[in-house]
């Protein structure tokens, strides 16, 4: 009987050099990769409403760039920058020293975090990230774009999270969409803001937002 199960038992296995064929799922569907890859580069165009403090101000364009690292299985750490150029509808007055029109405004994020992705499919997760945030914004006369004075610049910090999906195009190339929202208090200090731009009497100010995200990554 040994010797008849033995010979059955290695006409089962798979001739070398074929690959193991891809697990499936109980309904015949590829499962999702169990890990992450070690890498993770990412580069997207924003749509931010502001809120807290500056939500009078109109939705507006940006950027926004990150890097990532997988620390174990779906878990990473990643660093992210953000850029806003804020659309503002304020106007600033001749005071006898800047002539009068609409103020600059410009929003930097500088983040830290981490991330958690939860496999669907071979090609799609989901993700969800929490980060500490690290906020600048100047404010500034349409004339310092020539280089004659520089804006004030204020900073802060805070935090903020992030939810979204990722969808592989092909091999490591893929696309996603994602949701964030986050809180900064912005230090006032005896910074001159030029006007009414912001106009706030505490010595900080909440510079709070969500934003929309469409972005490429590349993993490796």
């Amino acid at each position: 009987m040994l010797g008849t199960v033995l010979p059955l038992t290695a006409l089962a296995q798979p001739p070398p050099g074929v690959p193991t064929p891809e697990p499936r799922s109980g309904n015949g569907v590829s499962r999702a990769p169990t890990t992450e890859p070690p890498w993770r580069l990412e580069g997207g165009i924003i749509v931010g409403t502001p809120r807290g403090d500056l939500d009078r101000e109109n939705t507006s364009i940006g950027f926004g760039l990150d890097a990532g690292r997988t620390i174990a299985g779906n878990v990473g750490l990643f660093a992210g920058y953000r850029y806003i150029k804020i659309s503002s509808e304020r106007a600033s007055a001749d005071d006898g020293l800047h002539a009068a029109g609409r103020y600059v405004m410009r929003h930097y994020d500088l983040m830290f975090g981490a991330r958690y992705s939860w496999p669907v499919l071979a090609n799609l997760k989901l993700f969800g990230e929490a980060h500490l945030d690290f906020a600048t914004l100047t404010i500034g006369h349409p004339e310092f774009a020539s280089g004659t004075e520089d804006p004030s610049s204020l900073g802060g910090s805070g935090f903020g999270v992030r939810a979204g999906v990722l969808a592989t195009v092909r091999h490591t190339f893929g696309i996603g969409g994602s949701l964030s929202y986050s809180w900064a208090s912005i230090k006032i200090g005896d910074a001159n803001l030029g006007g009414p731009a912001v106009g706030f009497g505490n010595p900080t100010f909440a510079d709070n937002w969500m934003t929309f995200e469409a972005f490429a990554y590349v993993a490796f």
